[in-house]
């Protein structure tokens, strides 16, 4: 029969056992469809003898790997044995012996893939991996193929089904750390000893593989920072809540305009993260998992699947395993395209907002001492929320953008006060958008008018570089309507006869007025007007203003409103 493709199946475990039930079921119809009849030949694993699916012939098993490998009955190997080694060996025995390789090994293609990639290549073997990245979501023959001509500059998501099941269960339930986690074992999302998945590992071998496709680069996994989901507990999801968050676990690799590369550097980092509740990100529950993909002339694509399960991932591999059938049959092989190492940015370098929780005594300027450390570090403070306990108070602050290694410094001093009890888990927040440079350059195979492009692109950045320093110099004008709780007006005047002489004192404040509306003493308009953004921040990070932002909840009927006007008059 020509077109019989026979397959070899290295471990026959639970997603391997799936598989080969789900080539049984669907052989026929991938023979009407793709014109490709798959037949199953030869199976290695550890016990021969053990009871298998009926579905499939004891005669196929063997207990020695290497048989399979180089057996003239197999044209293509499925390695579903996991690990590096002996895996790593025997799926490059399999493509030296010009055989195609189907995997779903995800450590083994993030440690080992560039050597992998090119003895397929010398082979003219095709090395199929879907599996390895997401299970059963469609996304690495997209980059393989209709994203190679485009410019990807960042690729974030959800990328661990059994972490994400587990946060989800800590949203939704209310339940600690350990009885999701008992949960997500009991249902099959988590293996028994699920370190990898918990830890981060799992999910920096798979935005390593995404990150190398994405930008035609190599990305390993030890060029990806982890931080994992233990030691997040309930009050970190509780305070997440109040302030419009959901908790994720997050894979992001984005791409930096800099570096003697054209192509810039890379930064890869797995971390939990807090996200807005209104991103699509935060609705991906349970075991699913969803990439978004960031390119300069599409947009902003999203993939989305099951993450976790047998049967997801069976799907995948029998996807590749009909695509690697189809190749061989047509005498052709499909190149991975992935170039040389990628120049990686240092994590220190990576800019983010970021949720900090701190227990400090409850006693007068120990805010102020707080928010001076993170101002002598450049840390500049969003919000402040506080809540205090008889002799201790519970402090959450949210920081505007800042490079991780002034926010590590910061905390470093901060523990270090004796008048802070403790620091609970820091956790940055995800932006929609790049906190730092956008990532810019060429990426996929052609570069043709790479130089001239990646030019084109710094002239643009330089550009906005100077259009972002003109605005930041312009003087900037506030209206702030704030409204009192019934009959604390006298509480409102109070503190700004308390803030006037301090913020007019700072640089940069031309004016800082508080009215009264006529006929209402419950209702006010302030006037400020600054030199530049650059003040305002700076205004907004003062250990008075913090002070001041923490203690109005109390007197004021909900949050002022804030109208920021243009620079020049209209007529």
């Amino acid at each position: 029969m020509r077109n019989r493709v026979r397959i070899g199946l290295l471990g026959c475990g639970t997603v391997g056992e799936e598989f080969a039930e789900l080539l049984v079921e669907r052989r026929a119809a991938i023979e009407e469809v793709a014109g490709v009849s798959l037949e199953l030949v030869r199976v290695a694993v550890r016990d021969p003898g053990k009871p298998r699916s009926p579905v499939l012939d004891p005669e196929m098993f063997t207990g020695d790997a290497y048989e399979v490998v180089k057996a003239e009955d197999v044209d293509v190997v499925v390695e579903l044995i996991g690990g590096t080694s002996p895996a790593g060996e025997l799926v490059t025995a399999a493509l030296h012996s010009g055989k195609s390789v189907v995997t779903a090994n995800k450590e083994l293609v993030a440690d080992a893939g560039p050597e992998l990639f090119a003895a397929a290549d010398r082979a003219g073997a095709d090395l199929f991996f879907e599996a390895a990245a997401v299970a059963a979501v469609p996304i690495l023959r997209p980059m393989r193929e209709s994203l190679l001509a485009e410019d990807v500059t960042r690729v974030a998501g959800i990328v661990n089904g059994t972490t994400n099941f587990v946060l989800t269960r800590m949203t939704a339930e209310g339940l600690s750390f350990d009885e999701a986690l008992a949960k997500a074992q009991e249902l099959g999302y988590a293996e028994p000893e699920a370190s990898a998945d918990i830890e981060g590992t799992d999910a920096a071998s798979k935005i390593a593989i995404l990150a190398s496709l994405a930008f035609n680069r190599s990305v390993l996994a030890d060029d990806v920072s982890r931080e994992g989901i233990v030691g997040l507990d309930r009050e970190d999801f509780e305070l997440a809540s109040r302030f419009g968050f959901d908790i994720k676990l997050l894979g992001v690799a984005e791409r930096f305009a800099d570096g003697s590369d054209a192509h810039g550097t890379i930064g890869a980092q797995v971390f939990p993260a807090l996200i807005a509740r209104d991103h699509p990100l935060a609705s991906v529950r349970d075991s699913f998992n969803a990439v978004f993909i960031t390119t300069s002339a599409a947009g902003e694509l999203m993939f989305y699947g099951h993450g976790a399960g047998p049967r997801p991932s069976a799907s995948a591999i029998l996807g590749d395993v009909v695509g690697a059938a189809d190749q061989r049959l047509r005498g052709t092989h499909h190149r991975v395209p992935v170039g040389p190492p990628a120049a990686m940015r240092p994590t220190g370098e990576l800019v983010h907002s970021y949720y900090i929780r701190a227990d400090v005594d409850e006693a007068p300027g120990v805010l102020s001492e707080v928010t001076g450390v993170f101002g002598r570090h450049g840390v500049s403070i969003r919000t402040v929320d506080q809540h205090g306990a008889e002799s201790q108070a519970r402090i959450v602050f949210i920081t505007f953008p800042a490079p991780e290694h002034a926010l590590h410094s910061a905390m470093d001093e901060l523990r270090g006060l004796g008048h802070v009890r403790g620091v609970g888990r820091v956790l940055r927040i995800y932006a929609q958008q790049p906190e730092s440079h956008p990532g810019t350059g060429a990426s996929g195979p052609f570069r043709a008018r790479r130089t001239s492009q990646v030019t084109a692109v710094r002239a643009r950045e330089e550009q906005e570089k100077q259009e972002r320093a003109h605005h930041m110099s312009q003087p900037i004008q506030l209206v702030i309507h704030i409204t009192t709780l019934p009959g604390r007006g006298k509480d409102q005047i109070a503190a700004f006869e308390h803030l006037a002489p301090l913020v007019r004192a700072e640089a940069g404040c031309l004016q800082y007025d508080l009215h009264q509306v006529s006929g209402d003493p419950d209702r006010f308009v302030l006037m400020e007007r600054w030199s530049s953004q650059e003040a305002l921040s700076a205004h907004d990070a003062t250990p008075h203003m913090i002070e001041a932002d923490t203690a109005s909840p109390a007197f004021r009927a909900g949050p002022a409103e804030v109208f920021r006007l243009d620079a020049e008059p209209l007529a």
